[in-house]
């Protein structure tokens, strides 16, 4: 049940193929709550373990006869099937920097002193923000240590598990 001029919170996660509602709150104070964050942190855990991201049919129904719409994460966002391939690209080429960074044993601070950039800037990289370029993205993986065979097979092996 909703109540009406009541603010809500909404946590959520957003995967490359679906974008995941975590909880749906009350917001009374400008902090979250602790238990709600662990839980939305189990939660997205249990929703990435699984696996199977299709929800099946009787699941839908609940749903969907309370007003929700189910639908995967380019419905969601409106977005064309180019569109959809990009932000997947990006989210790929994001995740490919944060390992390299990681395993190079850099910082955020780091790579951007070497790109010649902000650290704002590399976590934006990493999450494959809106604003983005895939120049920039190839650029630092570059800096990072990546060779252009290791992006390429970041991108095969993203669209393969996509399919």
């Amino acid at each position: 049940m909703i109540a009406h001029g009541c603010t809500r919170q909404v946590i959520y996660g957003v995967e490359v193929d679906a974008i995941v509602v975590l909880e749906v709150f009350a917001k009374k104070t400008n902090k979250t709550p602790g238990e709600v964050l662990s839980n939305c942190k189990r939660r997205l855990k249990a929703f990435r373990a699984t696996g199977d991201r299709t929800m099946k049919a009787p699941r839908r129904k609940n749903p969907e006869a309370a007003g929700w719409k189910v639908g995967n994460t380019a419905e969601f966002l409106g977005l064309s099937p180019e569109e959809a391939k990009i932000v997947e690209m990006k989210l790929a080429l994001g995740n490919s920097l944060r390992r390299y960074r990681i395993r190079r044993g850099w910082t955020q601070q780091d790579l951007a002193k070497r790109l010649g950039s902000s650290q704002s800037r590399v976590a934006k990289l990493e999450r494959g923000a809106l604003g983005v370029t895939l120049d920039l993205l190839f650029r630092a993986l570059v800096v990072a240590g990546a060779s252009t065979d290791e992006v390429a097979r970041e991108l095969r092996s993203r669209r393969r598990s996509a399919a």
